[in-house]
């Protein structure tokens, strides 16, 4: 065996190892308290399940939920509060100090808790607004909160429809 092969079969032995190692590590079992890991494609855990009392809750895997498939009642918040709260998320007046109920409030309503979509630690809620982005997609914004315990602190957003460009 020449020196080229062999310091192939090195580099392929290597990157298999590698591979394993991490492989080994993702599927290791969780070790927190109140984990669980469910039998199906999606590892759910207590720590991800928002506090009980939701009013409104979408069981879907997608936040960009249809005009139709709003859960029923809920009110659509009016263009001009809309883009006042999400400036707040442009500005930085919601900072990872902010909850729910401070981002619930700007936006004068609850979001839809998003019950479908599950990572560890996280939960999602989107606020929807009356104005529609396309013909039967509502504009919204999306917000992950990070989970601690019965509080649920910002974490991060994501929006359609709306941009910082929006509301300077």
């Amino acid at each position: 065996m020449n020196g080229k092969t062999a310091w192939k079969r090195m580099l392929a032995a290597c990157l298999m190892l590698l591979m394993v190692i991490c492989l080994a590590a993702c599927g290791s079992e969780n070790k927190d308290a109140g984990t669980t890991e469910s039998t199906g494609t999606e590892n759910t855990t207590a720590a991800t399940e928002a506090p009980a009392g939701d009013k409104y809750v979408n069981e879907g895997e997608s936040f960009a939920i249809k005009t139709a498939d709003l859960p029923e009642g809920y009110p659509l918040i009016p263009e001009e509060q809309f883009k006042a709260a999400f400036k707040g998320f442009t500005d930085g007046t919601i900072t990872t100090a902010s909850t729910y109920e401070d981002i619930a409030k700007a936006f004068g309503n609850e979001g839809i808790a998003m019950k479908g979509i599950h990572y560890d630690g996280y939960a999602y809620y989107g606020w929807y607004c009356e104005k529609d982005y396309l013909s039967d997609t509502k504009t919204y914004v999306l917000v992950t909160f990070k989970v601690n315990g019965d509080t649920l602190n910002y974490y991060a957003y994501s929006s359609l429809g709306i941009t910082a460009d929006d509301v300077k």
